[in-house]
């Protein structure tokens, strides 16, 4: 095993806040290591959810589906991320406006965000697609207080936790399959269906400036938003550019 010293010197010599709390505020934590070097310094509680786990769990549930294409993937130090869209759901929202069915998968395997499994609809007239966060599924690797279950896994033996990681891994094939089903799909096309007949009312201006307050948007993003409006000429609920 790596010693305490090793790991902190091979760390990332621009994070050293870690090895500041290892020495003068000693606790228990997990140390996520990697061929020795330290990847993460997070507490006792943290659940580990393995970017290798979540690949065999979602990738043989895609691989069912021969119309299913990759259309962007990344993994880095900190994060796991895999969009896939699939030919098989199919459908328009207004004449010449086809989107397809899809799915956007993450993880950070070192606390730097949770599991998620979120439904897309993609929209080949742009290359862009959105997350329908109503049907995501979200797992925090720490539970946020003692009253969750995350909080008990201390007290879980190693036979128990394998178990219960065994069940998460099932409800994540079953969300896969959910989010690229016909019936979820026809959802959420119905959603944007409804949304593009539905007219723009008041100064498109104000508009826009409320829905970035609502969503927290930048003031480029808002900007971006209204450009897209006012090129488009949608002055509907479905032209706004984040539905």
């Amino acid at each position: 095993m790596a010693s305490v010293d090793t790991i902190f010197k091979c760390h990332d010599p621009g994070i050293q806040y870690e090895r500041y709390w290892f020495a003068h505020h000693p606790a228990k934590r997990m140390i996520r290591t990697l061929d020795g070097c330290l990847r993460a310094y997070v507490s006792d509680r943290y659940q580990p959810l393995d970017n290798y786990d979540l690949a065999e769990a979602v990738l043989p549930v895609l691989l069912d589906d021969a119309n299913v294409r990759v259309e962007s993937s990344a993994i880095t130090d900190t994060r796991m991320y895999l969009k896939v869209v699939t030919e098989r759901l199919t459908a328009e929202i207004v004449p010449g406006d086809v989107v397809q069915a899809g799915l956007v998968v993450s993880n950070s395997e070192v606390g730097a965000g949770s599991v998620k499994i979120e439904p897309l609809l993609y929209r080949l007239i742009c290359k862009n697609g959105a997350i329908s966060q109503d049907f995501s599924m979200r797992k925090h690797h720490v539970g946020r207080g003692q009253a969750s279950e995350d909080a008990i896994r201390e007290f879980l033996r190693d036979e128990t936790r394998a178990l219960d990681d065994q069940a998460f891994w099932a409800k994540v094939q079953d969300v896969v399959r959910g989010a690229l089903n016909e019936m979820m799909f026809e959802r959420l096309v119905n959603r944007w269906q409804e949304a593009a007949g539905q007219p723009i009312s008041g100064d498109p201006v104000q508009v826009v400036e409320v829905t970035a307050k609502r969503l927290g948007l930048s003031d480029s993003e808002r900007g971006g938003v209204l450009r897209h409006l006012i090129q488009d000429g949608d002055l509907s609920r479905y032209g706004l550019p984040m539905q």
